[in-house]
């Protein structure tokens, strides 16, 4: 019986719908970061997009040390550099090809109406 539920768990942990999930939950949680590059470039033009991609690469890194420092369980860096330059530039490069795919469906934030 028990190795019996431990396969069903398994199961489950495996379906096909975490992907869906993972990426629904990715789309909501961005979409407000990504309205306020929207407005940064509405507002500063590239650079108010290169603004935020610094800032985002600064903060990215002590972000993430600081739940790994909370939670140590979920996750473990490797010592030196390296992996703090890694995240600096996932979360600098996740701002900017968010803003670039948006842009590509709704147009350039210059053009938009609501722009000074």
């Amino acid at each position: 019986m028990i190795g019996a539920s431990q396969g069903i768990a398994d199961s489950k942990a495996g379906s096909s719908y975490f992907p869906l999930l993972l990426w629904l939950a990715f789309a909501v949680s961005s979409t407000p970061v990504y309205l306020i590059t929207w407005k940064a470039v509405r507002r500063f033009g590239g650079r108010g997009l290169a603004v935020f991609a610094l800032v985002a690469a600064a903060t990215g890194p002590a972000r993430d040390y600081q739940f790994a420092a909370m939670f140590p369980a979920w996750i473990d860096f490797s010592p030196g550099i390296t992996p703090i330059i890694a995240i600096a530039t996932i979360y600098a490069l996740l701002g900017v090809v968010g803003h670039t795919v948006m842009r590509m469906v709704s147009g350039p934030a210059e053009g938009d109406s609501f722009a000074r």
